[in-house]
């Protein structure tokens, strides 16, 4: 078994802190990219709209309705949303479906990219705690003299 001297081990830890701090920037750069896609969607001042889309069948309110009589009910689109516990159901009318349905997509969208934020961020603090750590590991204070307590 051969022995490692210290200088070949400060220059492991140096390649392993430089390839570390090299992927700290490839964060910063998909942080950054991500940052900018959500600017982007703030500039196209397009709502978010929290909730999803669902359809059920219902009554109609008309009293000779022959298809509701029949049991066939008519199909109808709702925006459910949880507010500060409950969940709220609001009825969609055909003409702003559409819009509705983006805005659902956007703030979906938005919350993916949010995550992926954190996430990114979360990743590069574990790297600089790494990188700090590899740092204090390497250096070491001299070894102490035989019979020599350290001071009191």
């Amino acid at each position: 078994m051969s022995k490692v001297s210290p200088k070949e081990k400060t220059t492991d830890i140096k390649t392993e802190i430089a390839l570390l701090v090299g992927r700290v920037h490839e964060l910063e750069a998909e942080r950054i990219e991500l940052i900018d896609k959500l600017e982007s969607m703030v500039r196209e001042n397009r709502p978010l709209i929290r909730g999803s889309l669902f359809e059920k069948a219902e009554k109609c309110r008309k009293k000779k309705c022959q298809q509701c009589k029949s049991g066939k009910y008519h199909p109808a689109t709702f925006l459910s949303v949880s507010i500060g516990g409950k969940v709220k159901h609001r009825r969609v009318k055909v003409a702003e479906r559409e819009e509705i349905e983006q805005g659902v997509g956007r703030y979906k969208d938005w919350l993916a990219k949010q995550k992926k934020l954190v996430e990114l961020c979360s990743q590069q603090a574990e790297i600089v705690t790494t990188i700090r750590d590899g740092l204090l590991a390497s250096i070491t204070p001299p070894p102490q003299k035989p019979g020599c307590k350290g001071k009191k």
